[in-house]
């Protein structure tokens, strides 16, 4: 069901609202002159699965599920780096709705930091032979840390303009 909604939502955005799209502003990872800027998430993509190959804990004894699960944590720690990109090259107002939306995310994610540090030794294999599988579970908690770091300005950003009661604003000058 989730992907259905995903295709349309995707169908609906490219076809039904095609100048919503900003293609000046949405430059994330500038590529090479010969390859696409779209594909610029691959300096997000690559060093994730890189490291989930390396160190993944063994959560069923499987290796494909085990590294896939890891490849999907360690994205979403850096997910949020394109958006926040977006908001810094279009340098003003940011949308209620959506610094809400982003705002969730992150709370989100300090929430997910909070049950991983209460649990993260689960992963953590002792009996392990090789250290890839003694240290996941660090890992895990560093990548949910990774992420609260990089939402850090934004998080601040936000409460100031709620305690000020005015819209939210990003600075011109990074």
């Amino acid at each position: 069901m989730a992907l259905a909604v995903v295709c349309v939502l995707i169908f609906v955005v490219t076809n039904k609202f095609p100048g919503s799209y900003n293609e000046a502003v949405d430059c994330f990872g500038k590529m090479p002159p010969h390859v696409p800027n779209k594909l610029g998430v691959v300096w997000l993509l690559v060093p994730a699965f890189l490291l989930a190959l390396l160190l993944h804990p063994s959560l069923n004894g499987n290796f494909i599920t085990d590294t896939a699960w890891t490849f999907a944590l360690y994205v979403e720690a850096v997910a949020v780096l394109p958006q926040l990109y977006l908001f810094h090259r279009r340098r003003g107002l940011i949308d209620g709705m959506l610094s809400n939306y982003v705002f969730a995310l992150g709370v989100s994610r300090l929430l997910q930091l909070i049950f991983w540090v209460s649990s993260f030794q689960e992963l953590n294999d002792a009996r392990a032979s090789s250290i890839a599988a003694q240290y996941p579970g660090y890992l895990v908690v560093f990548s949910q840390i990774v992420h609260i770091l990089l939402m850090g300005n934004f998080f601040w950003l936000y409460l100031e303009s709620a305690r000020q009661g005015k819209p939210m604003y990003l600075p011109v000058s990074v």
